[in-house]
């Protein structure tokens, strides 16, 4: 990537920062333990997740690395789930040869747990998912019901330690004991080169996950 001393030497007229986000840390005391890896880490296979499962954040990015994880076997990083026709009609029953009534071979909705244990948390009290799109949400939901992913909201976070996450729902303490904790709880701006720019005197633009990072779509990203 190119430093602000060679955006200068280079003489543009006006630099646009689109450098988009980091993720968001937590104020939970261990947020620095062995078992917390970060969603970015996850989905670049930086990191693994083992069989059981902790996910701090239940929007939509904890939503997508929930899937993610049912999909993929413990300590192996996820696989890209490519479209495919066949695994998408086994997955939800569909009959391809259209002999059964309603073009259902079974269930669309019968449990198929995953291989790993997988628990959403959320501070907040609103039903998880909320903000998911209004064509997508109930299939994500839909899907995590089927692979037996718990989800519990209106959590305070205590800690984390070598015994797992520690938190109070509903005023009663719990400790999930899990191998891995994946911090899905929001993002921040990458402004890290926008200071010393706006030194230099050149025209500076600030757009996308780099200007407001906060319930960032693809609309406002443009």
């Amino acid at each position: 990537a190119p430093s602000v001393s060679d955006l200068k030497d280079a003489r543009f007229d006006a630099v646009v920062v689109a450098c988009g986000v980091h993720p968001r840390v937590p104020e939970i005391p261990g947020i620095k333990h062995p078992k917390v890896v970060f969603y970015n880490d996850l989905l670049s296979g930086k990191s693994h997740a083992g069989r059981r499962v902790a996910i701090i954040g239940a929007g939509g990015i904890g939503f997508d690395v929930a899937e993610y994880l049912c999909h993929s076997q413990p300590d192996e990083p996820p696989k890209s789930r490519a479209m495919d026709i066949r695994e998408f009609q086994q997955e939800w029953n569909v009959d391809a040869s259209l002999t059964k009534a309603g073009g259902l071979s079974g269930d669309p909705l019968a449990p198929k747990p995953s291989s790993r244990e997988i628990t959403m948390l959320q501070r907040k009290k609103t039903r998880p998912g909320l903000g998911l799109g209004v064509s997508t949400g109930w299939i994500l939901r839909s899907s995590l019901e089927k692979r037996g992913v718990k989800i519990v909201g209106g959590v305070i976070y205590q800690r984390i330690d070598d015994q797992g996450l520690h938190f109070v729902a509903e005023g009663e303490p719990s400790t999930l004991a899990v191998d891995t904790i994946v911090v899905c709880a929001g993002q921040v701006s990458n402004r890290d080169m926008l200071t010393e720019l706006l030194k230099t005197g050149i025209e500076t633009h600030v757009i996308g996950g780099a200007k407001e990072a906060s319930e960032l779509d693809a609309m406002r990203a443009v």
